[in-house]
């Protein structure tokens, strides 16, 4: 069965035709998927963007809340001077306080010697008023 040049450029050319309508075809669906892809992935964006403002809001408003429990650092500061002087302070009395304590310590302990030496002293004397006597 032979078919003429004709007829067979022909059933080419339909066969060509309908090949390429089928991919136009094809490339428009795939065009519509893709347009609904973006379409999805905007939506999507959208939200995801809400989501962080909120969250970057609620954020915010915890920091602004707690804001007010911190001291700052000039305060700190204040405060730091505060302490150091009462630091000093407190150590400069506590050093008079122990050289009072070490002075009345060697008071006694000089009282103490000169008593006993007064004791020593009466006692010598009485021996040698017994041994007088004698």
């Amino acid at each position: 069965m032979w078919i003429s040049l004709r007829e067979h450029l022909t059933a080419i050319r339909e066969a060509d035709d309908r090949r390429y309508r089928e991919v136009n075809a094809e490339r428009e669906k795939a065009l519509r998927i893709k347009e609904l892809a973006d379409a999805t992935a905007l939506q999507l964006a959208r939200e995801i963007q809400v989501y962080k403002d909120e969250k970057a809001n609620e954020l915010r408003a915890q920091i602004e809340s707690e804001r007010g429990n911190y001291i700052t650092r000039p305060e700190h500061q204040v405060l730091m001077g505060v302490v150091s002087t009462m630091e000093r302070t407190l150590s400069e009395k506590l050093n008079d306080a122990t050289k009072q304590i070490a002075l009345g310590a060697g008071m006694g302990r000089g009282m103490q010697l000169l008593l006993g030496g007064l004791a020593g002293a009466i006692a010598s004397a009485a021996a040698i008023a017994a041994v007088i006597k004698l």
